[in-house]
């Protein structure tokens, strides 16, 4: 009909015709069955039919609702949280031999085992409320299909179908963009600038406790920064830990490679840093660094061997308060007092006063400056501090 229509239309332009009707050929109407529809994630134990959504990734876990908040791949492991003050609900896939540089395209079968393959476990860790947390191991039984990208600015992209065995149809799909943390025992990466790194050098012993702290005053004029790390001494060449609670700042020590300790911290704001590395009950060894947007700094720490000293610090009669110590090259502007307290804290340079006195215990030797805060007034005095000496001290 349109191929009719469109010849007599044309004859009647160059012959002339008469008045021409105002109807038009209607547009073919394509059938409702060939209308393409957006497939939507069910519970599918065939891989070969499983969706994969361009959606970020959701799905039902433990008969409820799942929607990830936040998507990580740390070393091995992928892990989907979806966190609230009253649930902590993970779906983790632990992997064998990934590499976070290379694309990965997955899929396994139920019938397919963990012995003698490489195909990830699976863990479902589900908290609400004040039950207590149920964890799920599988190792084999599920059906997957999984799509990964290779690591870019700290990013791993992908799209994924789990779904699991069981009456309650456990199933997560579609897309995500994981961010990438390193493991416990590899050194910083690029993407985990700006950070500060090193090896830690000291005559600790085995089961005594090797601490790393830092404050900071960041350059935006933004609240102190603070966090700490600690080891038990002795505990092998694979002992590592790392401090998330300021994610996405951390601080990590472990075992170095080549023996002794390593410490990092990284991704940490720009601004000036009081770093400190210590044996508890014995001596220390501070650094402060000044960090900038793209720093990827090496600065190794060597505690001091030898004999610590200590003060004992008299404060006029009915004060009240902290006495604090700190190196007298810490030149830091602190009308708070916010960042001498972290900072003395760090260096474990503080005794609460009591009878008018205060005693510091395990001081490093060196030059000091003792202070104490009296509502708005600031006692202080500088001393220096010897080996096996305990100096006396009078704020006034």
């Amino acid at each position: 009909m349109v191929r009719i229509f469109v010849s007599i239309s044309l004859a009647c332009a160059l012959l002339g015709c008469g008045k021409q009707s105002s109807s038009t050929t209607p547009e073919p109407v394509v059938p409702a069955s060939t209308v393409p529809e957006t497939p939507v994630a069910v519970h599918e134990m065939d891989p070969a039919k499983q969706v994969l959504p361009s959606e970020p990734a959701a799905g039902m876990i433990g008969g409820r609702a799942f929607q990830p908040d936040r998507a990580t791949f740390e070393g091995q492991t992928l892990i989907f949280r979806q966190t609230s003050a009253a649930s902590d609900v993970q779906v983790s896939l632990f992997f064998v031999d990934y590499r976070s540089n290379e694309p990965l395209k997955l899929s396994v079968l139920p019938t397919q085992k963990l012995q003698g393959s490489n195909i990830p476990s699976v863990q479902i860790s589900q908290k609400r409320g004040d039950d207590p947390a149920g964890v799920v191991i599988l190792g084999d039984g599920y059906a997957l299909t999984l799509e990964l990208s290779p690591r870019k600015d700290g990013k791993i992209a992908g799209r994924i179908h789990l779904s699991l065995p069981g009456d309650e149809k456990n199933f997560l799909a579609g897309s995500f963009a994981a961010t990438y943390e390193r493991e416990l025992n590899d050194p910083p990466e690029p993407e985990d600038r700006p950070y500060i790194a090193g090896k830690i050098a000291h005559e600790g012993k085995p089961n005594q406790s090797l601490r790393v702290q830092y404050a900071g005053l960041p350059a935006d004029g933004g609240d102190l920064l603070f966090d700490s790390a600690s080891s038990k001494l002795g505990q092998g060449p694979f002992f590592a830990t790392r401090t998330t609670s300021y994610a996405p700042r951390a601080l990590g020590l472990r075992s170095g490679k080549s023996g002794g300790e390593e410490y990092d911290g990284s991704r940490l704001p720009p601004g000036k840093y009081f770093l400190v590395a210590r044996i508890d009950d014995g001596p220390a060894v501070w650094k402060v660094i000044d960090v900038k947007a793209d720093s990827a700094l090496d600065a190794p720490l060597t505690i001091p061997p030898g004999v610590c000293g200590s003060a004992e610090v008299t404060v006029p009669a009915g004060s009240a308060g902290q006495v604090q110590a700190l190196p007298v090259e810490l030149k830091i502007d602190d009308p708070s007092g916010t960042f001498t307290t972290a900072a003395s804290g760090a260096l474990g340079s503080f005794a609460n006063v009591a009878d008018g006195k205060a005693s510091l215990k395990n001081l490093t030797p060196g030059k000091y400056v003792v202070s104490l805060r009296t509502g708005t007034a600031i006692l202080r005095s500088e001393v220096d501090i010897a080996p096996g000496r305990t100096a006396r001290v009078e704020l006034k």
